[in-house]
């Protein structure tokens, strides 16, 4: 097809279910296809002096694309262009055909080139995919995606280059130049720890430390250098107070714990997306961090959560994958209490879940993400500042231990260790220890557990008269 292409006739070309060549019918051989997906492309279509028909991609259409400072080089052409630079770079395309020369072969051996080139570099980006599906595998550090996240966003301007030229200049000045996205922070904890998450990255690559072993180590080995020369800087920021330790306390809890509920009310002449309760959040937020609370769960298994994972009629929450210091990852499967079951219940997400559908999903079925904006939100709702979501983890076990739970179940709930081993019993045993309880109708101390500790989140937030620490075994 054959038409008089100008800027208006060709804004005005729609997609189809298959793409289509419009000639351009001023300029022979310069044509115009549209895909599909709507993208418009200018292609040269002639002969060589062999005879045969060549095709001659152009570049993608533009109508505000610039002309290069140079019009008079086909190379300067930019892959967006204007139908007047398509038309002059077109005619320059074809006067070096006329020539003799053929732009398809020169195209295809510039790629070949480029590869040739990119086989003989290794960039940092591409040792730390190769960790990742190696060592990185048995590491959940590395398979929650936290240790590669932090090394590119700490030492990004290094990434696409070649990792055996990178000096420990290089990385120190990396770090010294990152800098947070959130304000006040001086970043030091987050570059501390993409530090520690690279130095075994390069270590393997290197065949050093405890990669000096053969088989252990990157095939084959590559000189890199050691992260051991460069300085910590957690180790010199008085702001970074080593462990943390902070727990909420009751007064704390009663002033949050009726903020986490999503919102929906809306009122007339209220702007859309801001909502008019001022005790809760519009997104799935604050009951996720409820959740956390009634289960003393970490947030990364909060928001992994699928409603596959949740067996309502038995109260129990498969965890597939739980974070493990040691070897590759386990699995736990936790009782639930009540008040968390109705809780999942209540979320907007249930009535139609999908089994695989995320259980605290974001308005985009994703994850939930600004989880910082969110901690705001409550602190500015509720006036209770200092706080972040594993604090409600450490209170959720802090208030089971005032109430006499065994430390053992504590542990146990909180997934830090096999709940057998501090009793010595062998692994194999928690098998018949389950069917015994499933037959002998014994009491699971774990969802006993969690049933008292929903009983005393329910005084706090209720402020009934008594103290919590009265909650204790058979009381």
């Amino acid at each position: 097809m054959q038409k008089k292409l100008d800027d208006r006739t060709i804004r005005a070309l729609k997609p189809k279910e298959s793409r289509y060549d419009i000639s351009d019918r001023d300029n022979p051989g310069l044509q115009l296809r549209v895909s599909p997906s709507g993208t418009k492309a200018f292609a040269l279509i002639m002969r060589g002096q062999d005879g045969k028909l060549r095709r001659v991609t152009l570049g993608r259409y533009d109508a505000n694309a610039p002309l290069p400072s140079d019009p008079s080089d086909a190379d300067t052409y930019g892959d967006r262009l204007s139908l007047q630079s398509a038309r002059r770079k077109a005619a320059l395309i074809r006067a070096r055909v006329t020539a003799g020369a053929d732009p398809v072969a020169e195209k295809r051996n510039r790629r070949s080139d480029a590869r040739q080139a990119a086989n003989n570099v290794l960039p940092l980006t591409q040792l730390l995919d190769e960790y990742a599906a190696g060592p990185g595998q048995a590491r959940r550090i590395w398979q929650s995606a936290e240790a590669p996240k932090r090394i590119r966003a700490v030492f990004q301007p290094l990434l696409q280059k070649d990792v055996r030229t990178i000096t420990p200049d290089d990385f120190a000045n990396a770090m010294a130049d990152y800098r947070p996205q959130m304000r006040g922070r001086t970043g030091s904890g987050q570059i501390s720890r993409a530090r520690a998450y690279l130095s075994p990255v390069l270590n393997w690559a290197a065949g050093r430390g405890t990669f000096s072993k053969i088989g252990a180590h990157r095939r084959p080995r590559v000189e890199v250098s050691s992260l051991a020369e460069t300085h910590d800087p957690a180790s010199t920021d008085d702001t970074i107070k080593g462990q943390r330790d902070r727990v909420l306390s009751e007064a704390e809890l009663a002033k949050l714990l009726p903020a986490f509920k999503q919102t929906t009310e809306r009122r007339k002449g209220v702007p859309r997306g801001e909502t008019v309760a001022a005790d809760g959040l519009r997104t799935l937020h604050g009951p996720a961090m409820r959740f956390i609370l009634l289960t003393a769960a970490r947030l990364g298994e909060v928001t992994a959560m699928r409603w596959e994972h949740l067996d309502f009629e038995r109260r129990e929450w498969f965890k597939p994958s739980v974070k493990s210091t040691r070897g590759g990852p386990r699995s736990q499967t936790l009782p639930l209490s009540d008040a968390a079951i109705n809780l999942l219940k209540d979320l907007p997400t249930y009535p139609n879940h999908s089994p695989t559908g995320l259980v605290f999903a974001s308005d985009a079925a994703g994850r939930l993400q600004n989880w910082g904006r969110a901690g705001n939100r409550l602190s500015k709702i509720t006036g209770v500042t200092d706080w972040n979501r594993h604090d409600l983890r450490r209170t959720a076990a802090t208030i089971m231990e005032a109430i006499g739970v065994a430390p053992r179940v504590i542990e146990q709930i909180l997934a830090h260790a096999d709940p057998l081993k501090s009793e010595g019993v062998g692994g194999t045993a928690g098998v018949y220890i389950k069917l015994g309880k499933r037959f002998g109708g014994a009491e699971d101390p774990q969802r006993e557990a969690l049933d008292r500790l929903a009983r005393a989140l329910e005084i706090i937030e209720s402020g009934t008269t008594g103290d919590v620490v009265e909650l204790r075994w058979g009381a």
